[in-house]
């Protein structure tokens, strides 16, 4: 042991194998670290717990290298020893387990094989698009400890930057979920200022309805084209509407319902819609139809050979479980509509419109009607009043004409003879 200086420490002589340490006289348990390649390193000896440890500060700056002065070394020395004599810390064992932490893209690989597979199919696609594409690239190689808030808004400026404000805004949603998983003290997704994203309001008006409706009468695949009816003629949301199974459906006349599963619906509750007259006789001829083509395949499966048996066996299970069964590919129901949805909008001579907005299609219409909000939030299965109240100003009408039937009502009436008196005149 011996009062080390940046002369001595300069000299001191490298060993053949191994390593030695050379302590400090002036502070206790503080060393330096020497390796036969000639490295230098400061290192603290302690005793924590009843066990001997080292931890290495760092390693020394020589010539124009960075690195620990003697002087920085002695201070940060006698900080630790402080910490661990009153806190009982232990720095080495701190080092080894933020080296081992996990890392964003590790906490993605995760809520991937466990969580992701909770959420509704459309919510997967979405995040694993959001975790390939932006998070992992910016911070997956980041420590999930060490990620901080100007991170989060990096990636959520970059994001926004490229044109797509909604998108930055589900990104931050998605690493806030993450790292609340990840059970952080300060959750660096938190507080960041969402983008102000207008609401879209785009519905068909009633000649585009009409055009449309000749559109589906007339287009090739009317198993598709049905998928497009369903959603006007009830206003469901387009993934509830695909993935539908006849399960589902009670096409009585006298109950005429469709009742949606909690996991199927987006507020995870059980919904039930009652089928309008023109839905339930749409769906029993799609109902007709699966009947027939079954039979079809009961008789195809009997005749054919073992190896080609399993494809039409699958077939008919598709028919049997969904409404809208796939013809190919590895779901079970129909999953790609936008082709679809564009060949429909040019043939009707509509701009401007996504398959989502016949969802507001249907709300618009029936607020138009008249249909109370409170009728209307209950009929496409909002969680919260606020989401209806996008259609508010639409009841104006409805209420304006009923405003203008009650003044011509009173109008009438005025011009008319007024009743004779009973009273008896004053004397």
């Amino acid at each position: 042991m011996q009062l080390l200086t940046d002369a001595i420490i300069r000299r001191l002589a490298a060993p053949e194998t191994g390593l030695v340490i050379y302590r400090d006289a002036k502070v206790r348990g503080l060393g330096v670290r020497v390796l036969p390649s000639g490295s230098k390193a400061f290192v603290l000896d302690y005793t924590t717990g009843g066990r001997r440890r080292i931890y290495t500060i760092g390693k020394i700056a020589t010539g124009d290298k960075p690195g620990w002065t003697l002087a920085a070394a002695r201070e940060h020395a006698m900080t630790l020893q402080v910490q661990i004599r009153n806190d009982g810390a232990d720095p080495a064992d701190q080092l080894k387990q933020a080296r081992e932490a996990e890392t964003v893209e590790e906490l993605c690989e995760n809520f991937i094989e466990v969580e992701l597979p909770k959420l509704r199919a459309s919510t997967q696609r979405d995040y694993r698009r959001m975790i390939a594409n932006d998070i992992k690239p910016a911070i997956g190689k980041l420590k999930v400890v060490n990620v901080q808030s100007k991170d989060i808004q990096k990636l959520h400026a970059a994001i926004t930057k490229r044109g797509s404000p909604v998108a930055a805004n589900g990104c931050v949603v998605l690493c806030k979920h993450l790292f609340n998983i990840a059970k952080v003290k300060d959750n660096p997704a938190k507080g960041i200022k969402p983008n102000p994203v207008q609401g879209r309001e785009r519905y068909l008006k009633e000649d585009e309805i009409g055009r449309f409706t000749e559109a589906l009468d007339s287009y090739d695949d009317q198993i598709v084209a049905d998928i497009f009816r369903l959603l006007m003629l009830t206003g469901a949301r387009r993934g509830e509407t695909q993935a539908a199974t006849w399960d589902q459906f009670d096409l009585t006349a006298e109950a005429g319902v469709w009742t949606k599963p909690g996991h199927a619906t987006k507020q995870k509750r059980v919904h039930r819609v009652p089928l309008s007259p023109p839905a339930l006789a749409m769906l029993t001829k799609r109902r007709a139809n699966a009947d027939t083509e079954i039979k079809k395949l009961e008789n195809e499966i009997a005749q054919t050979n073992a190896a080609d048996r399993a494809a039409l066996q699958e077939r008919k299970r598709r028919v049997e479980t969904y409404v809208f069964p796939a013809r190919d590919g590895s779901r079970g129901h129909i999953w790609e509509i936008k082709k679809a949805w564009a060949s429909l909008c040019k043939t009707a001579k509509i701009k401007g419109a996504r398959a989502h907005d016949l969802r507001h299609t249907a709300a618009s219409t029936l607020a138009s009607a008249g249909i109370s909000l409170v009728m209307i939030g209950k009929l496409l299965g909002h969680s919260s009043t606020t989401t209806t109240q996008r259609y508010a100003h639409l009841l104006e009408d409805a209420q304006r004409a009923t405003a203008d039937l009650l003044g011509a009502a009173i109008s009438k009436a005025g011009k008319g003879k007024r009743p004779k008196s009973h009273h008896p005149k004053a004397p």
